[in-house]
Order: structure tokens, then sequence, then C-alpha cells
């Protein structure tokens, strides 16, 4: 079975003098490529052609040239208040999300189900304090392909 990770591309930083006087490398990881943004934008309006809601959080398979196939996502955070139940969807295929620390939901691992829109997985933010609560994707698109991503938008409880 293959296990793919997310791949950052790292842009080198010019050297600067430490305090000791050494040289060190600084590298800067970019998320998100350039025009990856614009491309997503415009993915929302396709998205809600699909039967997508703008509260849904679509996750799908992005590749750019030749380069490893990554895990993306639209809206790139999400914000939510207690009671607001968290959409989840993919049409590439089962996938899960898992918490990675405290949960802002009842549960800290979901499952996608199938729906008539794709794959999905709902969740309600329960009454937790407000912050930034993280979690991890993988998603599988059958045969022996895992996607894993340690670090999905975020949900922000306001």
């Amino acid at each position: 079975m293959q296990v793919h990770h997310p791949v950052h591309a790292e842009r080198p930083r010019k050297l600067k003098p430490h305090a000791n006087g050494s040289k060190r490398s600084r590298t800067a990881k970019l998320s998100v490529l350039k025009g990856a943004e614009v491309f997503l934008t415009g993915l929302s309006g396709i998205f809600s052609q699909l039967g997508f809601g703008l509260d849904d959080i679509v996750i799908f398979l992005w590749q750019q040239g030749n380069k490893k196939i990554n895990l993306a996502y639209t809206p790139s955070e999400y914000r939510a208040g207690p009671g607001q139940t968290v959409h989840w969807v993919s049409l590439f295929g089962h996938f899960s999300i898992t918490a990675l620390g405290p949960s802002a939901f009842q549960r800290v691992c979901y499952r996608s189900y199938l729906s008539p829109t794709g794959y999905r997985v709902d969740a309600t933010v329960r009454d937790v304090p407000p912050g930034t609560y993280r979690y991890a994707v993988a998603l599988t698109t059958g045969g022996d392909k895992i996607y894993v991503d340690p670090s999905c938008p975020p949900i922000i409880v306001e």
C-alpha cells in the first residue's frame, strides 16, 4: 500500500549571520503555489454547480505538471461557532478526518460516508473555547493509494 504525503515547495532564503557569527540556512515553506489561490477561487463556482454548498469544505487532489499529487481544499480555513455543522466533501474517494489535539467536535475521528454529492463527513461544533482546531485528512482513491495530509484547513471556533 502506497502512502502519499503532501509536499510543500521550499525556497531558500539568504543566509544571515547567527549570533555567534556563523551562517545558517533558513527555508520558507510555501503551502500554496503561485496561482493556486486564483485557481481554487474559480473552483468554488464549479463546486456549487455540483451541489456543494458554501458551507462545505471541498477536498480534492491537486497536481501541478508532473509533480506529486497532493490534497487541496477550498476554503483554506473554516470559521464556525458552537452548534454549527461543518461538512467535508470529496468526489475522489473515502476519507477520514482526525483531530491533531483537542477536537471542536464530539469525536476525535470521523470516516466519510457516500452521499448523493460524493463522500462526506458532517460534524457539529460543540461548546468549546474559541480557538484554532487542527485536523489531518487521509483519502483513498481505491486500490492501494492513500493520500495523507497532516495539515488540512483548520477549524476556527469563534
